[in-house]
């Protein structure tokens, strides 16, 4: 039997089962995604007892696209503190706008604009015949002020080994198919405002 995650093919169902546990599924919702009576009865009894699926895990998959689905369903700051990841820098850009209360009267609102760069080390010996190689990979952590939600981007090693989180936030928006640079950037994003 085949267990789809975004698309991606897993043999085993306890492997799905735990991935389902590490995004915090509770059995109800799980039991949901099961509809063999064979499956079910296995959720059942094994679910609460199953460990939740690793960050150490995804990362040692040898299919690409399964480890990319894997790595989606775990939650950034758990895999943020199970590798160990550092951060490196934190930049707070501070943006103030116009708005209007119920009665109609102007008031200034500010928004904080949260960066924060970091790295963390891939090691061959852990990830065998994943990675051939020791590798730092970079990412910048943003904060959008009116939602909340937070967004991790990549970034490649020689812009996250600048140490600048706004620079590294940057190289992620193009113009004309270029990055934009640090001061670019700041400029766009007091333009909003």
């Amino acid at each position: 039997m085949n267990f789809y995650v975004n698309r991606v093919r897993f043999e085993k169902r306890k492997t799905y089962a735990r991935l389902l546990r590490a995004q915090g599924l509770a059995l109800a919702d799980a039991l949901k995604l099961f509809h063999h009576p064979e499956n079910r009865a296995y959720i059942e009894e094994h679910y609460e007892n199953l460990s939740p699926y690793t960050v150490r895990e995804a990362l040692k998959l040898k299919n690409a696209e399964q480890r990319m689905a894997a790595l989606t369903l775990l939650d950034m700051e758990t895999v943020i503190r199970e590798v160990g990841a550092v951060k490196l820098d934190k930049q707070v850009l501070e943006k103030k706008q116009i708005r209007w209360d119920e009665n109609g009267e102007p008031y200034h609102h500010v928004f904080r604009d949260s960066y924060e760069l970091f790295t963390m080390k891939i090691k061959k010996k852990e990830t065998p015949g994943v990675w051939d190689f020791d590798t730092d990979v970079y990412f910048v952590k943003c904060v959008c002020p009116s939602t909340d939600r937070k967004y991790y981007l990549y970034v490649p090693p020689h812009v996250g080994e600048e140490k600048d989180a706004l620079g590294a936030v940057a190289w992620t928006m193009r113009f004309n198919g270029n990055p934009l640079s640090k001061e670019e950037y700041v400029r766009f994003m007091y333009s909003e405002t």
